[in-house]
C-alpha cells in the first residue's frame, strides 16, 4: 500500500516491485493499472489475483485513488493481507489512510505501508543551524543521482534544486539529461547545471513581484500586461480570468512583503544573503533577491507596501468589485515599484 502526496515516489515503489518479481513468469498481462470506480472493482481484482491466468502466471495490479473504497473492502483486504494472493501482488494507492480500518492496522503491523510524502527541501525548523543543502530532498538527489550513474554532492544538489524546485519527477528528468550530456565519468559542475537545467522556478507572477519590489517599473508593468493577455500557468491549470490572476499576484506580493517585514530587523545587523538562509528566514533560492529588496526598502517602505496591497485587495473583492482587475493590479505594481525612492 502506498500513500501520501508524492506521485513520483509511488511510481518508484511500483517499479521496484516489478523489478523484483519480474522474470520468466512475466506475460502479456503481467502489469495492469486502473482506478476503481466502486468497492466491487477491488473485490474483482482480489478474485483475479486468486485465479491463475493463462497469459501470466504472476501479475502486479496497481489500483490508484482507492481512498473512498478501502473501508468498504476492509475485511476482504485484511483477509488478502493475512492469507496472501497466490497469483500476484496488489498495490493500493491513496492520498490519505482511512481511520479505523482493520486492514490498515494489519498493514502497519506487517510494514506493508509506504508513506510517499514530500521531502523537506529546507532544513527543518528545529535545525535552522544547518547549511541550506542539509535537507532530506538534497540527500535524496545525491542518492538518486548515484543510482543513475551521476556523481553528485550535497552543495551541487542545492544548485540543482534551486532551479528545478522540489518535484522529484522534474529532478529525475534533469539528472538523466545531465548524465546524457556530461557523462558519468566526471562530476557535473555548477556551470554545467546553470547551462543545461532551465530555471523552472521562474514564473511570471513572481517575476512581477520581484520587478515591482526591486523598483523595475517598466518590467513590472509589462509583466502584468502579459499576464492579463496570455494568462498564467498555476500548477497544472491555465488561469485566464483577470480577477483570479490579480488575486494570485496580490497573494504572492503579500507573501514577499511578509518575508521582508520578518527579515528586515535581522538584515539590518547581518547584511548578507547567506545569513538570511542560515537564520531560516529565507529559502536559499530567494536569498539573493530578498537581500536586494531589503537593501532598497526599509521597514517603513515595507509597511507602505502592505497598505497598498490591502487597499488593492479591498477594491478587488469588496463593494468596488466591479473595478477592472488589470487596472487595479497595474496601479498597485506601479506604486510598489516607486517605494524607497
Amino acid at each position: 500500500m502506498v500513500t501520501g502526496p508524492e506521485e513520483f515516489f509511488k511510481r518508484d515503489v511500483v517499479k521496484l516491485l516489478i523489478d523484483r518479481v519480474a522474470g520468466s513468469e512475466k506475460g502479456a498481462d503481467f502489469f495492469t493499472e486502473s482506478a476503481p470506480s466502486s468497492p466491487k472493482d477491488i473485490f474483482d481484482t482480489l478474485v483475479d489475483l486468486r485465479t491463475p491466468s493463462f497469459l501470466s502466471p504472476l501479475r502486479v495490479v496497481y489500483l490508484r485513488s482507492c481512498d473512498k473504497f478501502i473501508k468498504d473492502a476492509d475485511s476482504e483486504l485484511a483477509r488478502a493481507l493475512t492469507e496472501g494472493l497466490p497469483c500476484g501482488y496488489l498495490v493500493l494507492e491513496c492520498s490519505k489512510l482511512p481511520a479505523r480500518s482493520s486492514f490498515v492496522a494489519e498493514a502497519r503491523k506487517r510494514e506493508s505501508i509506504i508513506d510517499c510524502r514530500r521531502l523537506w527541501d529546507t532544513p527543518p525548523s528545529w535545525r535552522r543551524d544547518l547549511p541550506y543543502y542539509e535537507t532530506e530532498l538534497h540527500k535524496w538527489v545525491v542518492e538518486h543521482a548515484g543510482r543513475l550513474g551521476v556523481k553528485f554532492s550535497l552543495p551541487l544538489a542545492g544548485e540543482l534544486v534551486a532551479l528545478t524546485g522540489n518535484s522529484p519527477g522534474v529532478i529525475d528528468q534533469e539528472l538523466r539529461k545531465l548524465r546524457d550530456r556530461v557523462g558519468s565519468d566526471r562530476r557535473p559542475t555548477p556551470e554545467d547545471i546553470a547551462a543545461l537545467v532551465p530555471d523552472r522556478r521562474r514564473d511570471s507572477v513572481f517575476r512581477v513581484v520581484d520587478a515591482a519590489l526591486l523598483g523595475k517599473t517598466r518590467t513590472a508593468f509589462s509583466g502584468v500586461r502579459r499576464l492579463m493577455q496570455f494568462g498564467y500557468r498555476y500548477g497544472e491549470q491555465q488561469v485566464n480570468d483577470p480577477a483570479t490572476i490579480a488575486t494570485l499576484t496580490i497573494g504572492a506580493l503579500a507573501g514577499r512583503l511578509r518575508t521582508l517585514r520578518r527579515a528586515a530587523p535581522f538584515f539590518r545587523n547581518n547584511p548578507d544573503p547567506n545569513a538570511l538562509v542560515t537564520a531560516g528566514l529565507v529559502p536559499r533560492p530567494a536569498a539573493a533577491v530578498v537581500a536586494e529588496e531589503l537593501r532598497r526598502l526599509d521597514e517603513r517602505a515595507v509597511e507602505r507596501g502592505v497598505a497598498i496591497l490591502l487597499e488593492t485587495d479591498r477594491r478587488l473583492k469588496g463593494r468596488f468589485g466591479k473595478a477592472d482587475p488589470a487596472l487595479l493590479l497595474e496601479s498597485a505594481v506601479l506604486r510598489l515599484s516607486r517605494l524607497g525612492r
